[in-house]
């Protein structure tokens, strides 16, 4: 009697080990899963960022030879070109102003701000979004101008594109965590069987 309760009490341990390690072992699968997971939205999103900046100077580069152009011709002042806007009227944005070290890295010298305007604190979160701007305060024809170009359509793009890819991402995550734990039961069991055969061994030797 006591043989056979001994036997049991062995068993279950046995099931409990086995199920602890393979949780941890799917753990740590899934976490390194989720640190690559990680780090490529992560290096996304700055790329985006990135190629977002570089098309948006590269179109400023182009709006400030139209507007010497125009000053210098009798055409009619450019005010507004698409989503852009030129003023000679300097309005400060609060958010995120880039460090003079960055500004030799760019094609056109000036001050640049990431941020919305003061009237727009107050607003709601997703409309702070919408409203944010990108800032260049340069000089043209010895004037000082500022360009600000809206951001809110550009970031919705990104932030949809990176919402759609988490979606997809999670569901790897969960059909792995699944496949995983699986995959893992598989590949220990000649060990358990090994194991337990040993054990077996072992007592009818005793």
């Amino acid at each position: 009697m006591n043989n056979n309760n001994n036997s049991s009490a062995s068993k279950n341990l046995t099931k409990r080990i086995r199920s602890s390690l393979v949780l941890r072992l799917n753990a740590q699968m899934i976490r390194r899963l989720f640190a690559g997971f990680l780090s490529v939205n992560t290096l996304l999103v700055l790329m985006g960022i990135f190629v977002i900046i570089f098309n948006t100077e590269s179109n400023m580069k182009d709006i400030i030879h139209m507007k010497e152009l125009s000053e210098q011709s009798s055409s009619s002042s450019l005010n507004y070109i698409g989503n852009y806007s030129i003023s000679s009227d300097v309005e400060k944005l609060k958010g995120f102003n880039f460090p003079e070290v960055l500004h030799k890295s760019f094609p056109i010298l000036g001050e640049r701000t990431i941020g919305i305007t003061t009237s727009e604190l107050t607003d709601t979160l997703s409309k702070k979004a919408e409203s944010l701007k990108y800032s260049l305060v340069t000089q043209i024809n010895n004037k000082t101008y500022q360009i600000t170009y809206g951001l809110g359509q550009d970031l919705k793009l990104l932030l949809s594109l990176i919402f759609i890819l988490l979606i997809f991402e999670l569901i790897i995550i969960i059909t792995e965590t699944v496949k995983g734990s699986k995959m893992i039961r598989r590949t220990l069991l000649p060990l358990y069987e090994l194991a337990e055969a040993a054990e077996n061994l072992n007592k009818e030797v005793a």
